[in-house]
């Protein structure tokens, strides 16, 4: 049997952690290890090997006993205790590794029990003992494990500083001392004198000489010049020949920057020598500490490459977060176990084990490194043993990439099925197996119910494979799928939560950071301009108003007007740039004032408050409307005798209160606004929505809304919407500009506030010519079967448009010219 002591004068050297790979880089070769944990004071190797049960964070099982206990024993009872292996652990291995690997911890730490069992170990003075009990105690478990465990190779890991125990772990008990030292003089006296007292250390008969293997740690790069230094000073000459080193060469541990944010295994975890420098230096040591089959260690690096590449897809982390590219991420490093036991027996070992939710109380996957990828049916074993929802065999031959085989099944088990590349990656994601029934199903189908129900993780995704199905060029490009664009889009607009629907706004409008990709969109425009207009523009008028209304007013300083420019460029021929008109007409009234430029530049947002009345705004209200205290008033007007001697204050104060009374009820409502054919007859404007001239606000009145959707069987959030439209294209008549800038602020709609007041016929035929013609584009059944609805129960001002279904944009559009510059239109159309 071979027994290293790894050593340091000095703590934080990473010293427990080389041995743990170096424990298990010996047992994939077939070896029989063992590692003894004699660092008392500060026990860590059971953190560092992964002695955990699924479903516990790795280091928080505590072992139940171990070296401390296994020598109070000793010492109390005169003797050694008879079984060994009540005070050892031992650590997963893959199938098929020849190899074991065994712990003896130093015992229960960090608990209570431990510091008692270690301070009544200190009082019994055993290394003070000049009898020798402890040395002799130490022997008889070197013995024991060598002779009981039939060990290869016996790894110490002994205390700092120079203390009787690290006397005993570094003298008697080793073959080999690998001592770490930092680059500094403390650390380099302290190591150097150490190792000079090394050559002079009393050896037992048989033994030979110590063999010291000095290793400079934690360094920042390869430094060759530094290197040279640290082994010069090392061999400088001693106060006797006997004390001057003759080291030939020393070894260097890199830093990994990776160990700053959490310590884990590198050899046995795998790591590609072009990822990880420290991976190297580890080989390089082992190489040095013990001779081993070329062909057993390639294959022992494959498997080590092939799972630590397997981890790092699994815990990759997009660190772009823009509004639009927020991509679900990987697991979290605290998720994942190597080296796991699973099963109903406790039998099927998986290299890497993830866990799901923060208490980790269930195994959602496992990865199995096989030998014979293409042939191994290891998974069907996985599926009868487990209920794991995922589990992914690893194969990887020489000089090629990794290669794996993907199975998942839903939540109630049965049988996996394997996954192709592209259904695979989302295997990788938390969000898979939070909202979807299998976590393989990559489908936009799947992923459109997921959105649906609120896992927005998904609408970056779903908006990639939109551009893939949209876009094509002339010459090729990426396949045109017309019909899974269109189920993406029709999709998205189901969403029914509002906070969803304004991350589905929010994500679908331009990113000033995406670039665009010239290979996958026609000559001359950008994706993101066909993805503002083709994608987004129509949902922002298919998702609910009040998804609208929270964008709108939440986010002005990066809101995406996209849909209110298509109604007004495309359908109506109106500009609308509220930002635009405000620097045009500032730039107007301030430029031929004197003064400083700075000072007159300052002036120019003290106008800001003058133009809010141009600035569009939406709310909703829950306020009687304008149009139902009108009706009101008429009928309270009505139910006086003559009406002489009421003041009109009083027949509106009284309407006020029939109406809102009226909102409570809808028997009340419906005589209100019951028509001469006692049909209910509903306007628009002024009763389900009114656009304020003055203000520039477009108010929904939501209880009305209710209430009409009720009556005529019309969905709420189908109405809403076209209420949101309807209004939307008033307020753009009033405040949009003509091609050529002008404004007509005069084109305001009539008063609501007069007792006479009927709806305008110019008016109102254009808002709903134009609601037609925007929803027959936006191809939204429900929107267009509640709108066809709602007009049939409108009076005739709000039927215009139906005899101007024919009419070509264009016409009315010149109509809408005329209108606003205040020439006659014909009198056959209105």
């Amino acid at each position: 049997m071979h027994t290293f002591t790894f050593y340091s004068y000095k703590g934080g050297t990473g010293r427990s952690l080389l041995l743990a790979n170096a424990a298990r880089y010996l047992a994939l070769l077939g070896k029989r290890v063992v590692a003894i944990d004699f660092d008392f004071e500060a026990p860590g190797l059971h953190y560092k090997l992964n002695i955990g049960h699924p479903g516990v964070r790795t280091g928080d099982v505590i072992p139940e006993r171990g070296v401390v206990d296994y020598l109070l024993a000793a010492a109390e009872g005169g003797a050694p205790p008879e079984r060994l292996l009540d005070y050892i652990v031992s650590v997963p291995l893959p199938h098929g590794c020849a190899g074991q690997l065994r712990l003896m911890p130093a015992g229960s730490a960090p608990s209570g029990e431990y510091w008692k069992h270690l301070a009544a170990l200190q009082r019994q003075d055993l290394f003070m003992d000049p009898d020798g009990h402890a040395i002799a105690a130490c022997l008889e478990l070197k013995a024991r494990i060598e002779e009981e465990l039939e060990t290869d190779f016996l790894l110490i890991d002994s205390r700092t500083g120079i203390t009787e125990l690290a006397g005993v772990a570094t003298t008697l008990l080793a073959d080999k001392v690998v001592c770490l030292v930092l680059n500094n003089r403390e650390n380099l006296t302290g190591a150097r004198a150490v190792m000079r007292s090394l050559r002079r250390a009393i050896r037992l008969r048989g033994q030979d000489p110590i063999e010291v293997l000095p290793v400079l740690s934690r360094i920042p790069e390869r430094d060759a010049s530094t290197a040279h230094q640290v082994l010069a000073y090392l061999n400088e000459r001693g106060p006797t020949p006997e004390d001057t080193l003759a080291l030939k060469t020393i070894f260097m541990l890199r830093t990994d920057p990776e160990l700053a944010r959490i310590e884990k295994l590198h050899v046995g975890s795998g790591e590609p020598s072009s990822q990880s420098l420290l991976h190297q230096d580890y080989l390089s040591l082992f190489a040095a500490l013990v001779m081993a089959d070329p062909i057993r260690v390639s294959a022992a690096l494959r498997r080590q490459e092939a799972v630590r590449e397997m981890r790092e897809w699994l815990t990759y982390r997009h660190d772009v977060h823009r509004h639009r590219r927020v991509t679900p991420e990987g697991f979290r490093e605290e998720q994942i176990d190597e080296g796991v036991y699973l099963g109903a027996s406790k039998t099927r070992y998986a290299d890497l084990v993830v866990y799901g939710g923060q208490d980790r109380a269930e195994a959602l996957m496992a990865v199995e490194y096989v030998e014979d990828l293409d042939s191994s049916d290891a998974w069907q074993r996985w599926e009868k043993e487990t209920k794991l929802r995922c589990v992914v065999l690893l194969g990887k031959k020489e000089g090629e990439q990794n290669k794996s085989r993907i199975f998942t099944r839903g939540r109630r088990g049965g049988k996996f099925a394997e996954r192709d590349d592209e259904s695979a990656w989302a295997v990788k994601w938390p969000l898979s197996f939070a909202a979807q029934e299998d976590p393989g199903d990559r489908s936009v189908t799947s992923m459109l119910k997921a959105v649906q129900q609120g896992e927005d993780g998904y609408i970056y995704l779903l908006i990639r494979e939109w551009q893939h199905a949209s876009f094509v060029t002339l010459h090729g490009g990426m396949p045109f799928r017309p019909v899974l664009a269109r189920q993406i889009v029709d999709g998205l607009a189901e969403v029914r939560d509002v906070e969803t629907e304004v991350r589905v706004l929010w994500r679908t409008a331009p990113d000033p950071f995406e670039r665009a990709d010239e290979g996958m969109m026609p000559h001359g425009s950008s994706l993101e301009e066909l993805t503002t207009r083709e994608l987004h523009a129509p949902l922002w008028w298919r998702l609910s108003a009040e998804a609208k209304v929270e964008y709108w007013q939440h986010s002005r300083d990066r809101t995406c007007i996209a849909g209110i420019e298509f109604l007004a460029r495309d359908l109506l021929g109106l500009s609308f740039d509220q930002d635009r008109d405000f620097r045009r007409e500032v730039g107007r009234l301030v430029v031929h004032r004197e003064g400083d430029d700075d000072e007159v530049d300052r002036g120019a947002y003290r106008f800001a408050d003058l133009f809010r009345k141009q600035e569009l705004k939406y709310e909703f209200s829950q306020n009687a409307p304008p149009e139902l205290v009108r009706q009101a008033a008429i009928r309270q007007a009505f139910k006086g005798p003559t009406g002489v001697g009421m003041k009109s204050e009083s027949i509106w104060d009284a309407a006020e209160r029939e109406a809102r009374e009226a909102l409570e009820h809808d028997k009340a409502l419906s005589s209100l606004l019951r028509g001469r054919d006692g049909r209910p007859c509903v306007v628009t404007t002024n009763l389900l929505g009114l656009y304020d001239p003055a203000s520039g606000l477009v108010t929904i009145y939501r209880k009305l809304v209710d209430w009409c959707a009720r009556t005529l069987g019309i969905d709420v959030r189908t109405l809403t919407n076209i209420v949101f439209l309807h209004e939307t294209v008033h307020a753009l008549c009033h405040l949009g500009r003509d091609l050529d800038g002008r404004g007509w602020e005069e084109f305001a709609l009539p008063s609501s506030h007069d007792i006479a007041f009927r709806p305008s016929s110019l008016h109102e035929g254009l808002a709903q010519y134009f609601s037609f013609r925007l929803i027959e584009r936006l191809a939204d059944p429900a929107m267009m079967a509640g709108f066809e609805r709602l007009s049939d129960h409108q009076p005739a001002e709000y039927k215009v448009w139906q005899t101007m279904r024919d009419v070509p944009v264009e016409d009315v559009r010149k109509m809408l010219i005329r209108a606003r510059a205040g020439l006659d239109v014909m009198p056959r159309t209105f």
